[in-house]
């Protein structure tokens, strides 16, 4: 719960508690693990709940959410568990026992824990050709060559760039820095995050494929992740990024990030998505837009198309851009107005001179 919540909280128990002249302590109750296994912590209510076992739902490991047992079927590219392949999966179905397990089960099959669209699954995935079903990790290990972890992954990206000079921290690599709000005083706290679980979980295994395999949805991946560290020139996985980038452009060009100077103001960067814009470059400037608009009576608004991805590079489609975004400050009837073509917005203060002298 924030902080500012257990604040105020507190603050209304002390004003009720000294209404009523009484000498309470403010105490909450709760029990974690659960002590079911069929209970996840509801972080939410401080307490356990069971989950929706009708509709598929179980607790996962760590008893802090429910994971649906998926029992649909489909084809799809993944790259979790350090392992870069196209695999189909079969439907699971929950038991009585909250067990997720394949419903026609094969030599093949294993459970194997997913992320789709911000949920998390666990679907029966069928290995394909010259991979082994691994209950253990869950995942299709290569019949050939070493058992990949994230862990590996990054360290065998890490040696790999820094033997060609790189020189990425491989201590601080999974490190996340959350840069608090400007104070009024001009002062900025930082908060370090020594094992963030987005880059532990998929920083290594989206780097490998990516620079192995040109996997674009790894690509992302790893892009993401320096967005989500918002471009950060320390952050490792833009500086991963940017060795990439410079790979795929032959060494010559480097992305705007970077020291480097770059020759074109949009680098080669081959499978990876285009992150930095080039400073002092005509290409932030230019006004050759190729798009024409009308005073229309009709006062149709501009089109615009997303098109979105999931944290670990998943591409969800495209999307009409709606309620995403509105004008800060704008009420709740005006929020799509910006959408109108020649709409302006003014904001009118009234100042009582003799407040201020």
């Amino acid at each position: 719960m924030p902080w500012r919540l257990w604040a105020t909280l507190l603050l209304a128990c002390c004003i009720n508690t000294q209404l009523a002249q009484a000498q309470t302590s403010l105490s909450v109750s709760a029990t974690y693990p659960c002590k079911s296994t069929l209970q996840f912590f509801d972080i939410s209510s401080l307490e356990c709940q069971a989950c929706n076992q009708a509709a598929g739902y179980y607790p996962a490991t760590d008893q802090l959410s429910c994971v649906l047992c998926d029992p649909t079927n489909g084809t799809d590219s993944s790259f979790s568990n350090g392992f870069s392949m196209t695999a189909t999966w079969t439907p699971a179905a929950l038991s009585t026992a909250g067990k997720c397990s394949c419903r026609n089960a094969t030599a093949a099959s294993v459970i194997s824990p997913v992320q789709d669209s911000g949920r998390q699954l666990s679907r029966c995935l069928t290995c394909p050709a010259n991979t082994t079903a691994d209950s253990s990790s869950g995942a299709c290990v290569p019949s050939s060559g070493p058992v990949q972890t994230p862990d590996s992954d990054l360290a065998y990206v890490l040696n790999t760039l820094n033997a060609q000079g790189a020189a990425i921290s491989t201590t601080t690599a999974t490190q996340a820095v959350i840069q608090s709000v400007v104070e009024p005083s001009g002062s900025s706290r930082a908060y370090t995050i020594a094992q963030s679980l987005p880059l532990v979980r998929w920083q290594g295994p989206s780097a490998r494929a990516c620079m192995d395999a040109a996997d674009r949805a790894a690509c992302n991946g790893l892009a993401n992740l320096c967005v989500l560290q918002l471009y950060s020139t320390d952050a490792a996985a833009c500086q991963i990024y940017d060795e990439l980038v410079a790979a795929a452009a032959g060494g010559s060009n480097r992305p705007a990030g970077t020291s480097t100077a770059v020759v074109s103001p949009r680098p080669a960067t081959g499978a990876l998505p285009w992150l930095y814009y080039v400073q002092g470059s005509t290409y932030l400037e230019t006004d050759n837009v190729d798009l024409e608009v009308s005073m229309s009576a009709s006062d149709a608004p501009l089109q615009f198309v997303l098109s979105a991805y999931d944290i670990n590079g998943t591409w969800l489609g495209l999307h009409n851009w709606t309620l995403q975004f509105q004008v800060c400050g704008a009420k709740v009837q005006e929020a799509s107005k910006w959408t109108r073509y020649a709409w302006n917005r003014t904001c009118t203060l009234t100042v009582t001179w003799m407040c201020c002298m």
